[in-house]
């Protein structure tokens, strides 16, 4: 992968579009990313690493974090990449989430996530997630693995160097994917662990099956099952004392087979004979029974003919009161007529008394609406030219709100400028505390500076050794070193002088823009208020114009009150007119309608009149034929006789019902008692309590053998269970058991677990492969930069027998002979030992995976080596670049600069934000 053309756009210190030509670079060699502490030199991969991946390269840089302070708040945060890849030319674009303006109206909305990825035939991906995955297809990499092997970020190159078997494990497995390797060792680990657990529940089923053995307590091996149950038997010794025991158990069960059979037959005998005796007992008190019972009924049978005799003679008035009753219902028509000629008088009287205050109150409602309806008439009069009085006062009233509203809107820019005066006194005074502050740092750095420099040669002086060669003339012998004066700042005091210095003056330089920002929104604030003053009041001072437009405000409000309460009248006097012109024509229809009501109603009166007379004319002849006064009366008298008629007819044929039942029950019961009375002379009379006694013990004796057979048999079914089921688990506890074994040993060399030796998983005995060619080519770097002195080395054997092992690293000091951890090396060494490691992991990758990777990003503190450590690091990174294969590294260090034609410079700007140039 290589880049063509970066563009960014409000993005980290960037405040507004720049474009950076990576082809003006050439296609190999070494390229400089330099400029000022904070100017945005790691922004540049940032971007990079954005746009191909949506993450920065530096862990600690989240995508929302990405959005320009210094951008205006329309230009839109993005990065585009155009970059080669196998030949082929691809371009990305992204955007983080930030907060942009609305596109209609005011105030801010978020701009969601985006992406967008161009092939070189042209064609397009979109979203966030399938443009992931497309660059990651590209290139073969994902973010982590990007940064690990092609844009070494700062503080990374010490991970790699200083990271255990655990940590490296997971930085291999992303790169190289051995997970294959895990999950194959899981897949071990588990079938093992099931192996062991299927052994083990066969050891608990065949427990569980000679815990469930049953055996009689006065059997003979009662006593070497309980050893059995208590796990003190071998297996093959329970099987034979258990066949011992269902042998038992079959004898005990065919003597009681025996012995139940002979009972059954004794006691079915002896039922028989309860039978006939129980028999004769019955019939014979049925005898008794229906005895006493014929004698009843004989008595039960004269009593009711007695009763019969004494209702039949009631027949004449039955005959009687039949005649009266037919009587009657001939003349029920004639009382339903007489009742529908008195509801005719009544009805007729009721319309005639209705009739009478409709006609009244008719009158009194014409009088009424007739008085009524002048008087609206004549207020209606009074309503005229109300519209357009009202429409002038509203016109005259919106005039005033218009102006109260221009007014209102100059006082509260009056304000808002009053608080813009005071925050920009308030950044001024913040800006001249910085620039003192930074001014006192600055001399105190450059004091201490000075004098470190003049101290140069002290401090050589301190170092040499006799029979060494001086480093500035090479001599073996010092006979007069240079002294260091007392006073004479360390190089550690310097550097911390010169980063207090460099803080205060980003701190004055943000200082000043916020300051500059606020001077300019003052003043475009005032030019604002300046030209509303002339247009509203033409005076040009503003706390005048503020109390001027207060006084006017206050008299326009009351005049619109004023306003407001005449036209609130109007309203007033205009719904009243519209009322009446509503209601007049409603109460003169009314008025024809009671003129109608009351010419209805003496018409009523006078047909009503008429009907009376006749109806009473009716009334008077039907009362003369009648003998109640009233059909109800009548009605009352016939149902009276109908009810005395039916008490003598139901008590005629219940007697005679009676008769005829008590003759059949005396016939029935007569019967019965010669057929009991045969039925005796032919039954058997027996002891019943001695056969009773009899068949109750020989049923307790059937019940227990039964219940003893029962045992037997639950005995005998539940043991040969067992001795099946014993058999079968012991014959697979054995296949198990072999399996487990090797099984067993398979997964504890898998998953370095094998007691006794050094734990190394096959994933990692795996990357040892990786992990030995990428020290080796990293060897090869660090031999030239440390003047032969450091080769890094696997460490062979484990420190100890507990923790994962096989990706340690030793570093062996070719100069005393020595091999250490590389924990031990010291900050310049280190630095050259990480970086050596991760070329090596890159050139690995590479080589190994076919992933074409023609740049390289190095992001880190070169100012921590001294001038011959430099030296060699760049010539290190300069021998990257043979063949076609472009090195950018991030640096400040002057020699490098001096060194390194190529270079993109980037600069702070006086106003805010950065610029970056490419220079060659």
């Amino acid at each position: 992968m290589r880049p063509l053309k970066l563009t960014i756009s409000a993005f980290g210190p960037y405040a507004g579009r720049m474009e950076l030509d990576f082809e003006g670079l050439g296609s190999c060699g070494l390229y400089l990313i330099t400029g000022d502490t904070g100017a945005g030199k790691t922004t540049i991969f940032d971007a990079i690493s954005f746009a191909l991946f949506g993450e920065a390269s530096g862990g600690n840089r989240e995508p929302g974090m990405l959005r320009s302070k210094y951008a205006e708040e329309k230009t839109p945060t993005e990065v585009e990449l155009t970059f080669c890849y196998g030949g082929e030319v691809y371009t990305v674009t992204r955007n983080p989430e930030y907060m942009r303006p609305k596109g209609r109206g005011e105030g801010m909305t978020k701009q969601n996530a985006d992406a967008r990825l161009v092939y070189p035939d042209g064609r397009v991906v979109t979203k966030l997630k399938d443009v992931n995955a497309a660059v990651k297809e590209i290139l073969g990499l994902d973010r982590d693995q990007f940064s690990q092997v092609a844009m070494i970020a700062q503080g990374d190159f010490l991970k790699l160097l200083l990271a255990d078997t655990k940590e490296r494990q997971k930085i291999f497995r992303n790169i190289f994917h051995t997970n294959l390797y895990v999950e194959l060792q899981d897949r071990l680990s588990k079938q093992a662990n099931a192996v062991k657990y299927q052994w083990e529940d066969a050891r608990k089923s065949i427990r569980q099956y000679v815990e469930a053995i049953l055996s009689d307590e006065q059997s003979a091996y009662a006593d070497q099952i309980r050893q059995a149950k208590e796990g003190m038997l071998p297996v093959e010794e329970i099987l034979t004392i258990l066949e011992c025991v269902l042998e038992e158990d079959r004898n005990a069960q065919n003597d009681l087979e025996q012995n139940l059979r002979q009972g059954e037959a004794e006691l079915e005998e002896t039922v028989a004979l309860m039978t006939l005796g129980e028999r004769y007992q019955k019939t014979k008190d049925q005898l008794s029974r229906q005895e006493a019972e014929e004698a009843s009924a004989k008595v039960h049978l004269q009593y009711c003919q007695e009763e019969l005799a004494e209702q039949q003679t009631k027949c004449p008035r039955l005959e009687q009161l039949s005649k009266e009753i037919t009587a009657m219902e001939l003349t029920l028509p004639e009382y339903d007529r007489m009742e529908e000629v008195r509801t005719n008088i009544s009805a007729a009287e009721i319309q005639k008394e209705q009739a009478e205050q409709d006609s009244n109150i008719a009158t009194n409602v014409k009088d009424e609406l007739t008085a009524e309806i002048a008087a609206l008439k004549e207020e209606r009069k009074t309503f005229e030219n109300i519209a357009a009085e009202k429409e002038r006062l509203l016109s005259q009233q919106q005039e005033q709100y218009r102006q109260m509203e221009s007014l209102q809107d100059l006082i509260s820019g009056i304000h808002k400028f009053h608080k813009q005066l005071e925050a920009w006194k308030t950044y001024q005074q913040i800006y001249l505390a910085a620039s003192e502050t930074s001014e006192q740092l600055q001399r105190e750095y450059d004091a201490k500076n000075k004098a470190f420099l003049d101290e140069q040669a002290g401090i050589i002086a301190s170092r040499l050794e006799d029979d060494k060669p001086c480093p500035v003339c090479g001599s073996l012998h010092h006979p007069s070193p240079a002294v260091m004066a007392e006073s004479a700042p360390t190089e550690e005091e310097v550097k911390k002088a010169r980063k207090l210095c460099e803080k205060a003056a980003r701190d004055t330089q943000k200082a000043s823009t916020a300051a500059a920002k606020e001077k300019g929104k003052t003043a475009t604030q005032e030019e604002s208020l300046l030209k509303k003053m002339d247009k509203l009041m033409a005076i040009r001072d503003i706390p005048e114009a503020e109390e001027t437009a207060k006084m006017r405000v206050s008299q326009l409000m009351d005049s619109i009150g004023a306003l407001a309460e005449e036209i609130r009248q109007l309203e007033t006097s205009q719904v009243r007119r519209d009322y009446l012109d509503n209601v007049i024509p409603q109460k003169e229809e009314t008025l024809v309608s009671a003129e109608e009501k009351r010419r209805k109603a003496r018409e009523t009166i006078a047909t009503a009149d008429a009907s009376i007379g006749a109806l009473s004319d009716q009334l008077f002849s039907l009362k003369a034929k009648l003998i109640y006064e009233s059909r109800s009366a009548a009605v009352s008298g016939k149902n009276s006789l109908e009810r005395e008629r039916t008490i003598i007819r139901t008590a005629l044929e219940q007697a005679e019902r009676n008769v005829a039942a008590a003759k059949d029950k005396l016939t029935a019961v007569s019967a019965s008692v010669v057929q009991l009375r045969k039925q005796l002379e032919e039954s058997v009379s027996v002891d019943l309590s001695a056969l009773t006694e009899k068949k109750s013990a020989l049923t307790a004796q059937k019940e227990a053998c039964l219940k003893q057979q029962k045992t037997i048999y639950n005995r005998l079914t539940t043991n040969r269970s067992c001795s099946h089921s014993i058999r079968k688990k012991s014959a697979e506890l054995a296949e198990l058991e072999e399996k487990q074994k090797w099984m067993r040993a398979l997964s504890d060399t898998a998953n370095g677990t094998v007691k006794g030796k050094e734990r190394i998983m096959l994933e990692t005995y795996i990357q040892t492969t990786y992990f030995d060619r990428i020290v080796a080519r990293a060897n090869v770097r660090l031999m030239k930069m440390t003047g032969g002195q450091y080769d890094l080395k696997r460490r062979k054997n484990a420190d100890n027998m507990r923790s994962q092992s096989g990706l340690e690293l030793d570093v062996v000091d070719h100069y005393n002979g020595t091999e250490r951890s590389v924990k031990t090396l010291s900050g310049g060494e280190s630095f050259k030992a990480s970086l050596a490691l991760a070329l090596g992991l890159s050139d690995e990758v590479q080589m190994s995976t076919g992933i074409q990777l023609d740049t390289l990003f190095v992001d880190e503190g070169f100012g921590s080596l001294d001038p011959e450590s430099l030296n060699q690091a760049y010539n290190t990174l300069a021998g990257l670049t043979e063949g076609n294969r472009l090195v950018g590294i991030i640096s400040h260090v002057a020699e490098l600069k001096e060194r390194i034609d190529r270079q993109i410079v980037v600069t702070k700007e006086k106003c805010g934000g950065s610029n970056a140039k490419i220079t060659v």
